[in-house]
């Protein structure tokens, strides 16, 4: 069984008799197999993976060419699903389940139908805390994922320049040639819809790139591929024109902010220390309150995962983890900066993974 699977049974026996898992993320997590529908149930240090008729011979092709554990017993989600499963789970006390993604009417169901146990919240954190810990081959697609995305921000560059002088060069032009990029490169889905957006609009943390011309003055662009399921996630911004001095400072201090925080992170450490040693460069240049979001998130196959940098947050952040650092300073109505890496934490520091250049690149 697979180290990940094996922590994922330890973890619920800790607590619980077994575990049963919905959420298409979380049963992709234990099964490395993508599908729409279905269930993974936890039990006596085994893994049952129930799917139905549509994707129950792809299921067991993959297991046959060990991209599915080989220790996961495949079964037929038909008609009997329920009853199957109250057989399985007749002998548990305790049911752990996913409070974070069952809907009310699921956990009636669970209550309805499984009313010789208790049902026990906790399982949406589990996983969360197990997916949290990469392994080195999760590390390896995100870095894949991750040299998409840096290639994509040199393509952008060039395409930029090399457009920037038409009249009717839109962001969301640029933002169709980035993600078609990605995709060519070998991405197999955007990690999220790609931000390309410029002059005032750069003040917006996650605005969304328009049918209007590319504007003079900062141009922000926030993107990431996927690779085998896993995320990546790189910001940068550009100038399409001379910064004034005030423009400079504001770019300098936000990349200043992120320096900060590479000087402290390392695992082991809270959360909100990374987020404060930015936030206190951002304060301490005048830009207090223009800082709104956390210092960085968690990422893996979903884009925003745990742990996080962020105020507040006092749990520790542990190795291998990979986390985005992404400073920023948005000023309303007139323009915003934001810069980010993604970065693997070790216990004397971390790995950036990303490779993109941060000087202010001026166009």
């Amino acid at each position: 069984m697979r180290p990940n699977n094996v922590r994922i049974c330890e973890r619920t026996a800790e607590v619980a008799d077994a575990l049963i898992l919905l959420s298409p993320v979380n049963r992709r997590y234990v099964t490395s197999f993508l599908s729409s529908a279905g269930a993974v149930v936890v039990h006596n240090g085994k893994i049952t993976y129930f799917t139905d008729f549509r994707y129950y011979e792809s299921a067991c092709i993959k297991q046959k060419q060990g991209i599915v554990d080989a220790d996961i017993e495949i079964r037929l989600q038909d008609g009997k699903f329920m009853e199957n499963l109250k057989e399985m789970l007749s002998d548990c006390k305790k049911i752990l389940f996913e409070d974070g993604f069952v809907s009310f009417g699921t956990y009636n169901w669970y209550k309805n139908s499984f009313d010789f146990a208790e049902l026990v919240p906790g399982g949406s954190g589990l996983m969360a805390g197990i997916r949290g810990i990469k392994t080195e081959e999760e590390l390896q697609n995100i870095i894949k994922a991750q040299e998409i995305t840096d290639k994509t921000f040199s393509f952008a560059v060039n395409y930029i320049s090399d457009n920037i002088h038409r009249k009717d060069f839109t962001e969301r032009e640029l933002q169709l040639e980035m993600d078609y990029f990605m995709l060519k490169c070998g991405a197999d889905g955007l990690a999220f819809d790609t931000i390309a957006i410029s002059g005032k609009k750069s003040s917006l943390p996650h605005g969304a790139p328009e049918n209007i011309p590319v504007s003079r003055g900062f141009l922000t662009m926030d993107f990431g591929a996927k690779f085998s399921g896993y995320c990546s996630d790189m910001t940068r911004t550009v100038c399409i024109g001379k910064p004034d001095e005030e423009m400079l400072k504001v770019y300098n201090t936000v990349l200043e902010a992120q320096k900060a925080a590479f000087e402290v992170i390392k695992a082991g450490i809270p959360g909100k220390e990374a987020d404060k040693a930015a936030r206190d460069v951002i304060e301490n240049a005048g830009y207090a309150g223009t800082f709104g979001h956390s210092l960085g998130h968690s990422l893996g196959l979903e884009i925003h995962e745990s742990p996080n940098f962020a105020m507040g947050v006092e749990a520790q952040i542990p190795e291998n983890a990979v986390i985005s650092v992404e400073p920023g300073i948005y000023l309303e109505g007139k323009y915003g900066v934001r810069i980010e890496d993604i970065v693997c934490l070790k216990e004397n520091g971390f790995v950036d993974l990303t490779h993109s250049p941060k000087e202010l690149i001026i166009i």
